[in-house]
């Protein structure tokens, strides 16, 4: 860990990032007893995982995963971990698997970040947070939007180098790279042309006559003989090029006016008539006038989001419905969210959708031609070094492994537990083929059972609005659950300062608590008191859907049974959410030497396989489009006049960095 020829001891200032943060829990608890026996402090598994991830007795740094097992205390370690490398110099960005946990982690941390003067130096984020800090650009990355807006307005980007940092990437669970939202996914940056809103509101208010003139082509170039398009081109003159090197092709303008035009035509009158179900099913919220989607993934409504020019248009249709006024526009104008890795829908979005989901609502109200291409896969070279610890690393599939590798992790290291772990007890795998109500049944009747042997229970339900069927189900149905109790709920609809109550609630003897799919990961579900430990088993988990893999798998077991704890989970599992497994076969069972748990197993891991298979592809491809965007940036930087071939050789390389892939083009 040598840093401009000096050698630290890095025993000794671990020892002392150890004493702080253990002295400042004992503040923050209000703790009078301070013996070293009775105060908090990292635990030797941690400590070693520390030692580990750093490469001790190793020359120099080099990119290093570490397995400490599940309930162990990984946010501990890395937490840690990040003052030392923000002492030696680095930038730190801590990834972890939700917003929850980072934003649960920082606040733990954030005083012994403060108290040794690196609090500037490390930032906790969830996957989507870090890209998009990097998709946005600066010091290590360029800025495609900046280089494109250049581009448009034609002038030059000289004396906007970007500089790099020396910076590390801290992992809770590598999980997330396995993800086709992220592995085999792109964001298609785009820009907001400032004063082009006219134009959006002249194409809402003729929608009718325009609709009637019939050819794609002519209404095309009857929105470009409006003043409020002529007024755009005076202020970005290269909206004229083309991006192709086809006689035929569209300009840029053009291109923008087409997407507008069939965003426009899904509002016949007064009504919306679009196939696709999640955006047809916005919401409004009245109090702050914003539009949002149900996110696919948690349920939970999201207001930061945009599908282009269709959710221009729904505001147009909301000022027509007397929701809001032109005036409560101009108040939407927040900072610019992350991208966000939801669906294939949203990360590369052709035609209509605009550029792709997660832009703020200022960049919805205009035009936003698209800028290029990024890979998320690309990211992470951004890094000088990355770290990572996991309690899945064991368990990955071979395909899983070979990622990892092509993201730079070479070395891993796997630590003994050094807990006195207990062995989890599972129960029979139940597959029900019946209705839904069925399922909730089988639910309730195991949590009622567990119950009335004084255990915790934790159900375990995919998303939020399977969580607000089961509710709606227990109330409906009349079901009394022991002691009369409504279950709790985490989700991502839970406020942020009743998280930690309901958490530290649920592991209450003879409580029941539905948890969403994210809260299966990462949070500390602490038995406290030994009472429901030794007399009633700990906590028993009721996972209600198959997981994604082996690695979610043990995440959510990981729940229960931790560190030094007992504990017991079962699965109940509705056949309809297997159909992407082939559930609707009629051969779909186990074989007679074959358990449920089995047969899925195999099942998923043939799924998986085929799927890695495609997301390589789409992956080659927009590494491909992520290398000429950055062609396209450099070149801006090179632009030192206006000289026209220059213009039309940059226009094409940002044609080509934007286009399709063959693996967009919607479904026929």
């Amino acid at each position: 860990l040598k840093k401009e020829g000096k050698s630290p001891k890095v025993g000794e200032l671990l020892g002392l990032v150890c004493a702080q943060w253990s002295f400042l829990t004992v503040q923050k608890e209000g703790c009078t007893d301070v013996k070293r026996t009775s105060v908090k402090q990292p635990h030797g598994t941690q400590i070693l995982g520390i030692l580990c991830l750093l490469g001790l007795g190793s020359p120099a740094l080099t990119n290093r995963l570490i397995q400490i097992g599940t309930g162990e205390g990984k946010s501990i370690s890395l937490g840690i971990t990040s003052v030392l490398l923000a002492l030696f110099g680095f930038s730190v960005d801590v990834v972890c698997y939700s917003r929850y946990l980072s934003e649960r982690d920082y606040d733990a941390f954030q005083d012994l970040f403060r108290s040794v003067g690196v609090i500037d130096r490390i930032h906790y984020y969830d996957i989507n947070e870090v890209t998009s800090k990097a998709m946005q650009g600066g010091t290590n990355m360029p800025n495609a939007r900046a280089a494109f807006l250049a581009f448009l307005m034609g002038k030059s980007l000289t004396g906007r180098e970007s500089k790099r940092t020396d910076s590390v990437l801290l992992l809770d669970e590598v999980d997330v790279f396995f993800d086709d939202h992220f592995y085999g996914s792109a964001y298609r940056p785009s820009v907001k042309l400032e004063d082009s809103f006219a134009l959006i509101q002249r194409v809402w208010k003729e929608k009718a006559s325009i609709t009637d003139i019939g050819k794609k082509e002519k209404k095309i170039q009857h929105v470009m003989t409006f003043e409020e398009s002529k007024n755009i081109l005076r202020m970005y003159p290269n909206l004229a090029l083309s991006p192709s090197d086809d006689a035929n092709s569209f300009s840029f303008i053009e291109s923008e006016i087409q997407d507008m035009l069939d965003a426009v035509s899904c509002f016949p009158g007064d009504e919306i008539k679009i196939e696709n179900e999640e955006i047809r099913a916005f919401k409004f919220n009245q109090d702050t006038k914003r539009i949002g989607y149900i996110d696919q993934v948690s349920g939970v409504e999201d207001f930061d989001v945009s599908f282009g020019y269709y959710t221009a248009f729904t505001y147009m249709l909301m000022i027509d419905k007397g929701g809001m006024t032109t005036e409560d526009l101009k108040e939407l104008v927040p900072a610019e969210k992350s991208p966000s890795l939801l669906s294939s829908m949203r990360s590369v979005v052709p035609s209509v959708f605009g550029g792709g989901r997660a832009k703020s609502t200022q960049n919805i109200l205009g035009l936003e031609p698209r800028c290029g291409t990024l890979s998320y896969s690309e990211l992470l070279g951004e890094y000088q070094y990355k770290f990572g610890m996991s309690g899945t690393l064991n368990c990955l599939s071979s395909t899983q492994n070979r990622i990892l590798k092509e993201f730079g992790f070479s070395r891993r290291t796997e630590i003994p537990s050094t807990f006195k772990k207990q062995t989890l007890c599972r129960e029979e795998t139940q597959v029900l083929e019946e209705k839904q109500t069925q399922f909730f049944d089988a639910i309730c009747a195991a949590a009622t059972y567990k119950c009335a042997l004084g255990k915790a229970v934790l159900v375990i339900l995919e998303n939020e609005t399977r969580v607000e069927a089961f509710q709606k189900y227990i109330k409906d149905s009349g079901k009394e659950l022991p002691d009369k109790q409504i279950p709790l709920e985490l989700t991502g609809k839970t406020d942020l300062k009743d998280r930690e109550l309901f958490v530290y609630k649920s592991t209450e003897s003879r409580k029941i608590t539905l948890i969403t799919r994210p809260y299966g990961r990462g949070t500390d579900f602490v038995c406290h008191g030994t009472r429901l430990k030794e007399k009633f088993g700990g906590v028993h988990l009721i996972i209600a859907f198959h997981p994604h893999d082996e690695s979610e798998n043990r995440q959510l077991e990981g729940r229960t049974c931790r560190q030094d704890d007992p504990g017991s989970s079962q699965k109940i599992i509705w056949m309809e959410d297997l159909k992407h497994l082939g559930s609707d076969k009629s051969d779909f069972k186990p074989a007679l030497d074959q358990n449920w748990d089995q047969f899925l197993a195999e099942t998923r891991d043939e799924y998986l396989r085929l799927k890695y298979e495609k997301m390589q592809i789409k992956k080659a491809e927009y590494v491909e489009k992520h290398r000429l965007t950055m062609e396209a940036c450099d070149k801006m930087q090179e632009i030192g006049g206006v000289d026209f071939p220059e213009w039309l050789d940059l226009a094409r390389m940002f044609g080509k960095a934007t286009a399709l892939t063959l693996s967009d083009q919607p479904a026929t």
